[in-house]
């Protein structure tokens, strides 16, 4: 049967699912089969070097075996490690764009071991583990701020949330107490920023915010004002039979709400893709995440849509 198929390759685009298109596409992945083993090697489009390696055992390329190994679009190592049908095995590492150090994780059955380590990009320790020898995803997890304060603690049974864990404000007083079992919350109690406790602890103080302004409009809702305002974007350079077009962009929002770091991740069409970078500079601010009654910093990735008429001329 796999010989049938020794050489094939298919189109994906930023999402990972297939499309037909090359101009749509952000990856391709090429399959080849020898006996009863799948090499796959995934390549970015755009700059034309390879994105990843991994091998299967089965003709659909889904049981993941042997090692695997992943690649930034500049070529240099994002991770590497083992696969034991399709679970992580041995020591796993990953790196920053700039090649600094970004975790080593131990896994057996793919539980995390022993003690393990993800670093910040500066190198500090952002987060601690120490698990069982077992690989049954029991132990503890210890999260720091960038500024070295503790963010986090608490404990794992079984690969899930159990009993105390405690969160932190950025300056480092408590900001949540939650009783899990199994992942699920029991009881909270939340903290001010100078750690007294508060009245009312719901959960819409512990569980994670969406993405919204200042002004607390949704984000989605946002982009598509900015889209209906700005008309530049329908120029000459968008392909005549219209359609529907992707963009993704990725930014940080500060502790403080300030975005930065905005990255265009995938456009194939230049005014679409300098419009979606152009929404977000004017955007400036947002909410910072918030959860566990607290707010912190993230990144996010953002997909934005263009639908692009035959008759816009």
């Amino acid at each position: 049967m796999a010989q049938q198929f020794e050489k094939f390759s298919r189109f994906y685009d930023f999402n990972n699912k297939v499309t037909e298109e090359k101009l749509r596409a952000h990856y391709l992945y090429l399959y080849e089969y020898t006996d009863s083993i799948c090499r796959r090697t995934d390549y970015y489009m755009k700059e034309e070097s390879v994105k990843a390696i991994a091998f299967f055992t089965d003709t659909s390329c889904k049981t993941k075996v042997g090692q695997y190994i992943s690649y930034y679009p500049n070529k240099k190592l994002e991770s590497k490690g083992m696969y034991a049908k399709n679970k992580k095995e041995g020591l796993w590492l990953s790196y920053y764009e700039n090649g600094n150090k970004k975790d080593s994780t131990v896994y057996k059955n793919n539980n995390a071991t022993g003690t393990s380590f993800t670093w910040f990009e500066d190198g500090n320790i952002n987060i601690k583990r120490e698990m069982d020898t077992d690989g049954k995803g029991n132990g503890k997890e210890t999260s720091y701020w960038q500024n070295g304060k503790l963010d986090f603690e608490g404990i794992w049974a079984n690969g899930k949330k159990n009993g105390l864990w405690i969160y932190h404000h950025f300056n480092g007083n408590k900001s949540a107490e939650v009783v899990y079992e199994k992942n699920t919350i029991i009881t909270s109690k939340c903290f001010d920023e100078n750690g007294t406790e508060e009245k009312i602890c719901d959960s819409a103080k512990v569980k994670k915010a969406p993405l919204m302004l200042k002004d607390g409009t949704p984000l989605t809702k946002y982009i598509q004002r900015a889209l209906n305002e700005n008309t530049d974007w329908k120029s000459r350079d968008l392909p005549l039979e219209g359609g529907i077009f992707f963009v993704w962009v990725s930014f940080t929002v500060d502790i403080d709400g300030t975005i930065k770091d905005i990255k265009l991740e995938h456009g194939v069409v230049q005014s679409l893709n300098k419009t979606s970078i152009k929404i977000f500079k004017d955007l400036k601010e947002m909410k910072p995440a918030f959860e566990f009654n607290r707010k912190y910093g993230n990144r996010y990735t953002q997909r934005m849509e263009f639908r692009v008429g035959k008759d816009r001329f």
